[in-house]
């Protein structure tokens, strides 16, 4: 009778503990799927349109909710600037620091549109450890503002800006031949500091290419990485005769056939522009 007992309380224990573990992850995939719609709303759907740029874009989560953002700022039909992050780890915290980043970017950048670009990334990066240094996360990032005739950038530990010129199609990581160092990481009180500005001069049909790391880390089978060096002669082997969507196609390509794959192991995001002043 004791046996038969305790194989009825076993068999009970387990029923609850499965039942338990069903509605745990039916909880879990409702949350996901709202954190899901919740960002898409959020981020930018479509590439702005305005008269001095064209400009396209491909946004890719690895699974879910991504740790990547971007945003496009605007004004009187004319493009400001735009920005690129990317926040470490992945899962519905990541998803929830993008969207507090996010509109912590957007309004320092448009509030302090007097102010030098890398200043703005210090005061963001002063509301971001006010809201998220208590956590585990922390950002990476790039800021572009656009003037006639040069961009200004910083970037916060971020993979560097890549820039093609229109005479001679030749690619360059913007910054590096004048000794442009990458800032520290972003949301961490330990390493606050400063950050130093890049003015980049463009002319009538140079690109600007923006990206997170998963383009340049991600690894094929022999766990050899894609790298910034194929990128920049990928990126520099395209038609700049073809629409901007076009040649992020072109690069992409390139980077799946390189895989082996087109399941990521990171989220991407790719941002290409081109001057058409």
């Amino acid at each position: 009778i004791e046996k038969c007992v305790e194989r009825a309380t076993l068999i009970r224990e387990n029923r609850e503990y499965r039942e338990n573990l069903e509605n745990a992850k039916r909880v879990a995939d409702r949350d996901m799927r709202m954190a899901v719609n919740v960002q898409k709303n959020y981020l930018p759907k479509k590439p702005p349109a305005t008269p001095g740029w064209e400009v396209a874009f491909e946004f890719r989560p690895m699974a879910g909710v991504s740790g990547d953002f971007y945003d496009f700022y605007e004004k009187d039909g004319r493009l400001l600037g735009l920005s690129v992050f990317d926040v470490s780890g992945h899962g519905i915290a990541s998803g929830l620091i993008t969207m507090i980043a996010k509109s912590i970017v957007f309004r320092c950048f448009n509030g302090m549109r007097d102010i030098p670009l890398n200043t703005v990334m210090e005061n963001i990066n002063t509301e971001l450890i006010a809201e998220i240094d208590n956590m585990d996360n922390y950002l990476t990032g790039v800021i572009v503002r656009m003037n006639d005739g040069t961009v200004d950038y910083v970037n916060a530990a971020h993979p560097g800006m890549l820039a093609r010129a229109a005479s001679g199609g030749d690619v360059e990581i913007v910054g590096a031949a004048e000794g442009y160092l990458n800032g520290r990481f972003l949301g961490i009180s330990s390493l606050a500091g400063n950050y130093d500005l890049c003015v980049h001069r463009v002319a009538t049909g140079d690109f600007l290419l923006l990206y997170s790391d998963c383009l340049i880390e991600s690894m094929n089978s022999v766990n050899e990485r894609y790298g910034i060096h194929r990128l920049m002669k990928r990126f520099g082997e395209a038609d700049t005769g073809e629409p901007c969507k076009k040649i992020i196609q072109f690069i992409l390509e390139d980077f799946y056939r390189f895989q082996g794959t087109d399941i990521l192991t990171d989220d991407l995001t790719v941002i290409l522009l081109k001057n058409i002043s």
